[in-house]
């Protein structure tokens, strides 16, 4: 089989796995949305109970068009190019985190996050996608710690790559799951609707000419993160 088809093969059976999660999630939205409608047509006499089964309708419908949003993310991740610029990471991190900051601070104000961000570490890119791919690794951490967890993010480089690292101290990963979390709707969330979070990540580093990895902690938590190549600094970043 030549590289071509291969890589034709990998694409329909990624579609193949999109079409399998979005259904699922949609069948999970119409369903409950067609009871409810049925049930607030028999009590159309009972103002409180119509408002009642109206919330619970237009919850569904919220629902519905989130597993739209997820499918167009996937899609997205792979259409758009966006701008390119040489900028620090750390700038796109802390995009992320001013997101992340203030969901926290409505969900659940004791977990604690730490950051240590180096300036000098130049990448070549989009930042706002470099920015949504950092938000979506510091939610899957939010999603992973318990009630006063904390969540340390990094950014620093080597000889050859910068890295963007996210830590948790939550339960970390069942083994084997590493690989496949990056697939388009699969989730380690109990409970959870599948998403594209990890899969957006991993398209964003790709597009960058990067790559994403996903690991767990000793002796608990999961680490996971992006390395993109150096870029040159521009004389907007060069001293004096």
């Amino acid at each position: 089989m030549s590289e071509v088809e291969r890589e034709r093969r990998d694409r329909l059976r990624a579609v193949g796995r999109v079409a399998r999660g979005i259904l699922h999630d949609v069948r999970n939205v119409v369903q409950p949305m067609l009871s409810t409608a049925f049930l607030l047509e028999l009590k159309a006499d009972d103002p409180a109970k119509v408002r009642e089964l109206a919330k619970r309708i237009a919850e569904l419908a919220r629902a519905g068009a989130a597993a739209t949003d997820r499918l167009r993310e996937f899609v997205r991740q792979e259409a758009e190019t966006g701008i390119a610029s040489v900028f620090p990471l750390s700038d796109a991190v802390r995009d992320a985190l001013a997101v992340v900051e203030g969901i926290i601070e409505k969900r659940d104000p004791s977990i604690r996050i730490s950051s240590e961000l180096a300036e000098d570490v130049l990448v070549s890119g989009d930042r706002s996608a470099l920015a949504e791919a950092a938000l979506m690794l510091l939610l899957n951490a939010v999603d992973a710690v318990p009630t006063g967890g904390a969540i340390r993010v990094a950014v620093g480089r080597d000889a050859a790559e910068v890295h963007l690292i996210v830590e948790d101290d939550g339960q970390g990963l069942t083994p084997g799951d590493e690989a496949a979390l990056f697939d388009p709707f699969v989730s380690a969330k109990p409970g959870a609707s599948a998403g594209v979070g990890l899969a957006v990540v991993f398209g964003i580093a790709e597009r960058h000419g990067g790559s994403a990895w996903l690991s767990t902690r000793s002796p608990r938590g999961a680490q996971a993160g992006i390395r993109l190549p150096v870029a040159q600094p521009t004389p907007a970043h060069s001293g004096p």
